[in-house]
């Protein structure tokens, strides 16, 4: 790979960080939040973006326990699932439908070649007829 090559990947390559820093921020932000204390997250003092005293779990913890998130988490599976599962059934439906149409064109075709086929042969042979 030459320099100028290598060199322009490199540049595009870093005109996107900034771009993969903005979106991956929020889920920065959002796990480190959920995994500082309750004191250091409501204190004025501390800086927002690090964790300075310790590292919890208490607030999983809680979400599992006191919550109905897995009920939640399991009902949102399983509708995905079955959205996702009438969206796949009906494109193989659509696809099959294609497939038999394509199969009914082709068919038609060759009745059209071969009746082509059948009247060159007429043709030439009502040609012989007539140069006899």
């Amino acid at each position: 790979m030459s320099r100028r090559k290598l060199r322009s990947k490199i540049l595009a390559h870093a005109a996107l960080v900034p771009f993969l820093v903005f979106a991956l921020f929020p889920f920065y932000h959002m796990t480190l939040t959920s995994l500082k204390t309750d004191r250091e997250m409501y204190d004025r003092k501390a800086v927002p973006l690090l964790i300075k005293k310790e590292v919890t779990f208490e607030h999983y913890t809680k979400l599992i326990r006191d919550s109905e998130f897995l009920t939640w988490t399991k009902n949102s599976l399983l509708v995905t699932f079955l959205a996702t599962s009438v969206v796949v059934s009906r494109l193989v439906v659509r696809a099959r439908e294609q497939a038999q149409q394509v199969e009914q064109r082709s068919r038609e075709v060759e009745a059209l070649a071969a009746e082509r086929e059948r009247f060159l042969a007429e043709s030439a042979h009502l040609e012989a007829l007539r140069e006899s």
